[in-house]
């Protein structure tokens, strides 16, 4: 008796130790809801082997309604991608307007995922997708980390990464199939003046305690 109400217990503490990071990442998704629309500056900073130094872009992510995603690169060059209904489209200056699938675009159909979850607080618009891993503590250091389900999108992205503190988003990092890399500071972390971007981009792209 005393052996089977032993087991019960274990399995008990089991189970809410198994639980206990799903009540930690809908505590960070509702901390981090708001309707839309939202406007939140970025700053990316692209590295791959095509690429002899890091490419860094400075502008704007718009989430004009609950299915729609902007992204808007104001400099070194200007390009707006409008991510709708599954299609892209991309207009940059001095070329003629591009439309094609969701599909051939992972890393904005991530981008897009991420946000409708974070914005709307709903954690199945990342379960549907992804595999996801909660790390830290909603009222300090987070990190969730997506893996992605589908083969075609495995084939391009192995996995996304966010990180925040608190009910702030301040990273999202993207690690591709290739080897590239794509960190992306959020935010007040994108908008901090005087500060130096190489630190912030150490600081804000790891889980807070692991941070230098």
């Amino acid at each position: 008796m005393r052996a089977t109400l032993a087991a019960l217990l274990i399995l008990n503490l089991a189970a809410a130790e198994a639980s206990e990071p799903d009540h930690r990442l809908d505590a960070v998704l509702n901390a981090l809801a708001q309707p839309a629309p939202t406007v939140t500056p970025f700053v990316e900073r692209r590295e791959s082997a095509l690429l002899t130094v890091p490419l860094t872009v400075f502008g704007r992510l718009e989430q004009p309604d609950a299915d729609t995603l902007v992204r808007v690169v104001e400099a070194p060059h200007a390009e707006r991608s409008t991510v709708r209904d599954g299609r892209v489209e991309l207009v940059r200056e001095g070329e003629p307007t591009r439309r094609f699938s969701l599909r051939r675009a992972p890393e904005l159909a991530g981008l897009l995922d991420s946000f409708r979850a974070l914005l709307s607080g709903q954690r199945s618009l990342l379960t549907e997708h992804y595999t996801v891993a909660f790390e830290g503590s909603p009222e300090a250091g987070w990190q969730i980390t997506l893996s992605p389900r589908e083969s075609r999108r495995k084939q391009r992205i192995l996995g996304l990464d966010l990180y925040g503190r608190g009910a702030s988003f301040d990273c999202l990092r993207v690690t591709q199939a290739d080897g590239g890399v794509s960190r992306m500071l959020l935010g007040e972390s994108a908008a901090a003046e005087g500060s130096d971007l190489d630190q912030r981009f150490v600081q804000r792209c790891a889980l807070a305690d692991a941070a230098p």
